[in-house]
């Protein structure tokens, strides 16, 4: 029973959609794992001292295994613009995917459109590769805001994909805690919309039209979204200091925009202090 239940648990759960500002007293955070990429073609490489987007909160020990399951799948469905697998590591799922070796630079062209939870669990036991990490939330987290990725928002279908595989692949970036984590809400909201912006302009360029199109479809009055132009080459408090500075007008009426939807792109939660 259990070994079913760990087999087929990720299709039974989804990522909880919270509203806008509620008090949640969750155990920890599911994080995105920062990803080191070598080169083009070339293998990459996890640092799991470095983390990504607050992907998920967990609110019950029980359900922490099948979350971290649910997303790591999500990574492996499109592994190729994740990760770039060398020689070996194909040739240790070859026969799972029905792919040779000598296709690990093509890889991106064989890798299956669909896997079911089985494959998955056959390619984890393979790759070894872990996208995304636990961490339990601390006495001094308890009665602050987080930023939280909302899935179901980032469900766009592209030609060939969906947003979301972009959304949460930061490209060799770490978001620090300081940007995810905040003391009020209305921070935690002006840090949120310029992070969205961030993840849809940096890379690939027309996330970012997704994401107006997206807000369009519930603002008809929506004049589209301004790139914020991040330099991820300079100082990150900095960064966020001058894009507040130069740009608040526009962040705030973002903010704004957000906040009206049922459907946000992401969602601040309040991290419950009771014990």
């Amino acid at each position: 029973m259990n070994f079913i239940k760990k087999l087929f648990g990720s299709n039974q759960i989804q990522s909880t959609k919270y509203n806008s500002g509620a008090e949640v007293n969750a155990v920890g955070f599911i994080y995105g794992t920062a990803v080191f990429s070598h080169g083009w073609n070339d293998p990459s490489e996890l640092i799991p001292n470095e983390t990504a987007l607050i992907l998920d909160l967990v609110e019950s020990k029980s359900d922490i295994e099948n979350r971290l399951n649910y997303w790591n799948k999500i990574y492996y469905n499109q592994i190729t613009q994740h990760y770039s697998l060398n020689e070996k590591q194909l040739e240790s799922i070859s026969s799972i995917i029905n792919v040779p070796k000598e296709k690990y630079r093509e890889l991106y062209a064989h890798w299956p459109q669909s896997i079911n939870e089985q494959t998955y669990q056959e390619l984890l036991s393979q790759l070894k590769l872990k996208f995304v990490q636990f961490r339990p939330i601390t006495e001094e987290l308890k009665g602050k805001y987080v930023i939280k990725i909302n899935e179901k928002f980032w469900n766009i279908k592209t030609h060939n994909s969906i947003v979301l595989v972009n959304i949460i692949n930061t490209y060799e970036r770490k978001i620090q805690d300081f940007e995810l984590i905040h003391d009020t809400y209305q921070k935690a909201m002006t840090y949120g919309v310029i992070i969205m912006n961030r993840l849809c302009t940096e890379r690939p360029p027309d996330s970012l039209y997704y994401y107006e199109q997206e807000i369009k479809k519930n603002i008809k009055s929506h004049q589209g979204l301004n790139s914020y132009d991040f330099d991820n080459y300079k100082d990150t408090k900095g960064e966020y200091n001058r894009i507040i500075n130069e740009m608040g007008n526009d962040v705030l009426e973002t903010v704004s925009q957000i906040e009206s939807l049922e459907n946000k792109p992401f969602e601040v939660i309040k991290i419950s202090d009771d014990d």
